[in-house]
């Protein structure tokens, strides 16, 4: 883990690189059971509200079952504590946060070997940040790929960005 170093009250993020496949980080499901998704329909029924009236409902039942290995914990650096209030701002500004500087140096605590599946995960802020100290004088490391039969994929020193949700810009700082 590297420490974007943002004590900011008002909340951090984070940016992770994850190395996909069987010797690093892998999904895993139940043996003998069906990995992924399942869903049941349960057709209609009668249901019964607090104050004891009937009515219908339209029931589906979804189940999934899914798990996460990590065969090889030097498969994941996260990028933690970056102060989401700087990240507009501009380099030679106060609190700027480096993001091409920050992402070199998780790049290279991967064993190299590792590098070849990884992928980064940031949320909309952090995206968007790096897009717009790309645009900087002299900062060439995001360019514009086509993954996974996606155009126009933000590759980040040779490896896609992706845009996670799920990583919240309200995260506590460690």
């Amino acid at each position: 883990m590297l420490d974007a170093e943002g004590r900011d009250a008002d909340g951090c993020t984070s940016l992770w690189l994850i190395s996909w496949g069987a010797q690093s980080v892998h999904g895993i499901y139940p043996k003998e059971s069906n990995g992924g998704l399942s869903h049941e329909d349960l057709n209609t029924y009668m249901a019964q509200d607090p104050d004891g009236r009937k009515y219908q409902v339209v029931g589906d039942k979804y189940n999934w079952r899914c798990g996460l290995a990590v065969r090889d914990w030097r498969g994941i650096v996260r990028i933690a504590n970056v102060p989401v209030a700087a990240l507009g701002k501009r380099k030679g500004q106060s609190g700027f946060v480096d993001l091409q500087k920050l992402t070199i140096e998780a790049k290279n605590l991967m064993p190299q070997h590792l590098r070849q599946k990884a992928v980064w995960y940031a949320n909309a802020d952090v995206l968007t940040s790096l897009e717009l100290q790309n645009s900087d004088a002299g900062n060439v490391q995001l360019q514009y790929g086509e993954f996974f039969d996606s155009k126009a994929v933000p590759v980040l020193h040779g490896r896609p960005v992706r845009q996670c949700d799920a990583i919240l810009s309200s995260e506590p700082v460690l």
